[in-house]
């Protein structure tokens, strides 16, 4: 074979080989992404818009590729950053889990979610407001119950709900309950939920109490 056909079949595989290597360095492992390529992401948070409070609050983190070990991390609006881990991760699933966290700060957060400090999704905004605001009640479901020694469950819905609020319970006697804590369940930033059980006729009023002392506007339920 002329020279000159052996230098070009040389150079066409030195070209083919410098191809290969830059498919294979595009295609391999960076330090964010977990062996097999599947990287771990998160889409959403809820509640959306948390209530900064020094207690601790329940996230629920969306996503895919979430695995077994993974940490959440949370950089506040003063730049430090928080782990949580282990016991703070809770219904783990591929595609979405629940974590514990204390937000503590109003600002915006960033939270990413990896196998390691080395190994991080990418940030998810999330803007936690003041704890300062007053929770507003827009509606409760349902606003008309049966009398009853069963308990019945009420949603009340709004915005600015603290994690640690009462709820004040006025009967038409003008008996005053107040419910916290473990009376209460699933509460978010933007809903409440309650079992009672309602053996007095007429209109009972509920109010929502923040830490902060601030309150609601009352909310009416009628009991026929």
């Amino acid at each position: 074979m002329p020279r000159h056909k052996v230098m070009a079949v040389r150079l066409f595989r030195l070209t083919l080989i410098a191809v290969f290597v830059s498919i294979a360095a595009a295609c391999g492992e960076s330090p964010t992404t977990p062996s097999g390529g599947n990287t771990m992401a998160i889409t959403s948070v809820l509640p959306e818009s948390p209530v900064a409070s020094s207690a601790s609050q329940t996230l629920t983190l969306r996503g895919g590729n979430f695995q077994t070990g993974l940490s959440v991390f949370v950089k506040e609006p003063d730049g430090i950053e928080r782990v949580f881990s282990g016991a703070d991760i809770q219904n783990l699933q591929i595609s979405s889990f629940q974590v514990t966290v204390v937000l503590s700060q109003p600002g915006a957060h960033e939270v990413r979610v990896g196998s390691s400090p080395a190994a991080q999704s990418a940030p998810l905004l999330l803007i936690v407001r003041p704890t300062q605001t007053a929770p507003v009640i827009f509606s409760v479901t349902p606003s008309a119950v049966v009398r009853g020694s069963g308990l019945q469950t009420l949603r009340f819905s709004g915005v600015d709900f603290d994690p640690n609020l009462t709820l004040t319970l006025t009967a038409p006697d003008g008996v005053v309950t107040v419910l916290t804590g473990a009376q209460l369940s699933t509460i978010t930033a933007t809903s409440v939920q309650v079992n009672l059980a309602f053996t007095k006729l007429g209109v009972h009023t509920f109010v929502i109490t923040n830490p902060s002392g601030e309150s609601s506007n009352p909310m009416p339920v009628t009991v026929s």
